[in-house]
């Protein structure tokens, strides 16, 4: 059985975790985001790259094939971020919007994601169907209303997530 840590995807993760860090994060910032963030259950700090979109309202992330993945489940509800963009750290709250659970906020967010990526209305299944928001998740992330001076200058450079 393969571990966690030897994965390819951790390994994978890693390295773009990396160049996001660096100098040379311009190869993927315009696509590809670092996100950090402190696990419900275990209290731990992750890290994981994610595709992004920009909104009016702030960055929408689809979380593909949702159901075989559980790091969008700490933003159910809400939670603190970090979000490594360009080489900027920005401080947001997230929103997991998910399913059928809220239709009128998902529609807008997918539309969103869907215009920057289209192949991505393929991946979601039943595309074509008007009830295609059923079967996503996205994470919404916007800005904080306050940042605590502890969040300040966290560099998070230590941290990636080795689930995919």
């Amino acid at each position: 059985m393969i571990s966690r840590t030897t994965r390819p995807a951790g390994r994978v993760n890693r390295l773009v975790a990396a160049v996001l860090r660096s100098k040379a994060h311009w190869l993927l910032s315009r696509w590809v985001c670092l996100v950090c963030y402190e696990g419900r259950r275990s209290g731990r700090s992750l890290c994981t790259p994610t595709q992004y979109a920009s909104s009016a309202t702030g960055l929408v992330i689809f979380v593909g094939r949702h159901e075989t993945k559980t790091w969008w489940r700490n933003f159910r509800g809400g939670a603190d971020i970090d979000v490594l963009i360009a080489g900027d750290w920005r401080h947001l709250s997230a929103d997991a919007v998910c399913e059928a659970d809220d239709a009128e906020r998902i529609s807008p967010l997918l539309a969103t994601y869907i215009d920057r990526y289209p192949r991505t209305a393929k991946v979601i299944k039943g595309d074509g169907d008007p009830d295609r928001t059923a079967l996503a998740v996205v994470i919404h992330a916007v800005e904080r209303k306050e940042v605590s001076a502890s969040g300040e200058g966290t560099s998070h450079d230590h941290l990636v997530e080795r689930e995919t």
